[in-house]
């Protein structure tokens, strides 16, 4: 573990080097050899690399979320059709297909592998919004204007900023969005390839993050009013105008068009339209309008890592006011316009947050598209503005001062104590005695490439065995919880049973596990149909006790297919094991 903390001092005097040469460059140089984006993005992503280490090994699970996505990739690799096979509730199937990518190419379905692929698409989302600011201002303007989100990435103080999530997928797509709308901005030629490619980014964008869904349609309504400003003559749209329209028209069409037509010809509509549109809007109205407020609120400000990064954005923004006063009209309409869409796309963000009424942090993420460019489109314009550089060739002393002020607000220095307390956490709590216990057992009962079946919420037990799911629900949170579709998702998931037959069926409804709101009621028995299928088919293996826990008398309960326990000649087996290993 001493090597992992070295590596991180190291990479960490690293990055703050890279800081501070980006930061004499944009005041000391033009753009020359050393300012190309290889010299600058190499080091950045080698030092996120090495700072990430001691979470990216850590051997357990951050979050749900990520053994779930994990789990819906294995499976993805044997039953691959959306909804019919796989169903991610409110994640769309593009987070998961993701994750199988690597996996099929012999990567574990592990932990490891999801946060190195983190890392990865995250370094992929910092290409394309240095892209998107290159088109406003100087390499090394557009290198500084990046390292706030490039900080806010490298110093999380919370695990929900660490793990794979469903918004990963979301951030890349609006990035590289803004990125195709920046450029045809500035572009004197249109590019009806450039349109084309923006409308498939919009369309992929839903099927990553339903909550995304609305800024996918503002990216859409943004490029088409784009071609619409540049392309009218005399009144009227020009023939070039329309095949940019229909560019657009027909990117936006082809993803969902592929996606929803194999699963329309799979015959699992239905079942898209059900668990992916009406429960998602069904689960979205479970708070009150004063308790989405607040929840918005504190996700803004719960961690001082994001509260930092917003208020770099907010603090930059108002510098271009006050450096614009009486002169607003010098700002000029290539840079104003793409400030009004931004700041547009931040509220419209906040909205999509609000609609979801839950206080998950890694929300905060759909935010760092737009507060990236907000940074840095209010810093350059404000810099053209200010007079950067006055008639005898010299910079502003006050803008300078000012401006470094800004940087140093986004730089989140105060988050690297924090960050530093909570790394050495991981790489000195690194216990899997449980799970090795736990996987020891299971995998007598099994071979690879078999399935399980969990009744509750512990996909990490998935991710563990190696096993995929046995169903299309890889947790059960609408199979078991209370609402509209209850039945609809119960029936289905028995018939998943009753056609796959996985070989281990786990009521993990039980104390020492991720609950959620459930109680001993909740366990698979409070759905009879499915306790009869249990009971004729299956019989019970393991009876797991969590010690520590309140609740050591309520366990998990581990069925093996009766045919299996017959040819293994399996004997019931009671296990009492540690409290699983918790986020230090």
């Amino acid at each position: 573990m001493t090597g992992q903390i070295i590596a991180l001092h190291i990479a960490t005097g690293v990055l703050f080097a890279v800081v501070a040469w980006q930061i004499w460059r944009v005041f000391s140089r033009p753009d020359r050899l050393p300012d190309h984006p290889a010299y600058f993005f190499v080091p950045v992503f080698l030092c996120l690399l090495f700072i990430r280490i001691p979470h990216i090994s850590w051997p357990n699970e951050l979050n749900v979320d990520e053994s779930q996505m994990l789990a819906q990739a294995m499976r993805f690799l044997v039953h691959p059709v959306p909804w019919k096979d796989v169903d991610g509730t409110t994640s769309g199937p593009l987070n998961s297909l993701v994750l199988s990518v690597p996996i099929y190419f012999g990567a574990p379905a592990d932990w490891q592998t999801s946060r190195t692929v983190l890392w990865a698409l995250e370094c992929v989302t910092l290409v394309f919004l240095y892209l998107a600011m290159r088109a406003f201002g100087s390499r090394a303007e557009a290198q500084l204007a990046l390292l706030p989100t490039i900080l806010f990435y490298a110093f999380p103080q919370r695990t929900d900023y660490i793990h794979y999530s469903s918004e990963t997928v979301p951030v890349l797509l609006i990035s590289a969005g803004l990125w195709m709308l920046v450029k045809e901005w500035n572009s004197e030629r249109a590019s009806i390839w450039r349109m084309f490619l923006t409308g498939c980014l919009t369309g992929m964008i839903p099927f990553a993050k339903l909550q995304a869904a609305p800024l996918a349609v503002f990216l859409l309504i943004v490029a088409l009013m784009l071609v619409r400003f540049k392309n009218v003559r005399g009144g009227q749209l020009t023939a070039e105008g329309w095949q940019l329209f229909a560019a657009i028209v027909a990117g936006g069409m082809l993803v969902p068009g592929l996606i929803l037509g194999i699963v329309f010809a799979k015959g699992a509509f239905g079942d898209f339209w059900i668990s992916y549109i009406l429960a998602s809007a069904a689960y979205s109205l479970h708070q009150t309008a004063s308790m989405k407020r607040v929840l918005v609120w504190i996700l803004l400000t719960a961690t001082p890592d994001f509260t930092l990064y917003v208020e770099s954005a907010v603090a930059a923004l108002v510098l271009l006011l006050v450096v614009c006063r009486g002169r607003i009209t010098r700002l000029g309409r290539q840079l104003s316009v793409p400030l009004i869409v931004v700041l547009v796309q931040i509220v419209l963000t906040l909205l999509c947050i609000y609609s979801a009424g839950k206080g998950f942090l890694h929300y905060n993420f759909l935010l760092v598209p737009p507060l990236a460019l907000l940074f840095g489109l209010a810093c350059v314009a404000a810099g053209r503005i200010a007079g950067f550089q006055n008639e005898a060739g010299s910079k502003s002393l006050a803008f300078k001062v000012t401006f470094a002020a800004v940087c140093v607000i986004g730089f989140q220095v105060p988050n690297v104590p924090a960050y530093f307390y909570f790394a050495q956490s991981l790489a000195q709590s690194r216990d899997t005695g449980s799970a090795s216990v736990f996987v020891k057992s299971t995998l007598a009962a099994t071979q690879p490439g078999e399935s399980m079946a969990i009744w509750g919420w512990m996909p990490s037990y998935y991710v563990e065995t190696g096993l995929y799911p046995g169903t299309r629900d890889a947790v059960g949170h609408y199979v078991i919880s209370m609402g509209p579709y209850q039945n609809y998702f119960r029936s289905r998931f028995l018939r998943d049973m009753e056609q796959n037959r996985p070989v281990l069926f786990v009521d993990a409804v039980a104390g020492g596990v991720f609950l959620g709101n459930w109680g001993v009621k909740d366990g698979h028995e409070s759905f009879p149909e499915l306790a009869n299928f249990i009971h004729e088919n299956y019989s019970l293996y393991l009876t797991i006790r969590y010690m520590n826990s309140k609740t050591t008398n309520w366990p998990v309960r581990l069925y093996v297919l009766k045919e299996r326990m017959a040819e293994r000649q399996l004997k019931p087996t009671e296990l009492m094991l540690p409290e699983l290993k918790s986020i230090p």
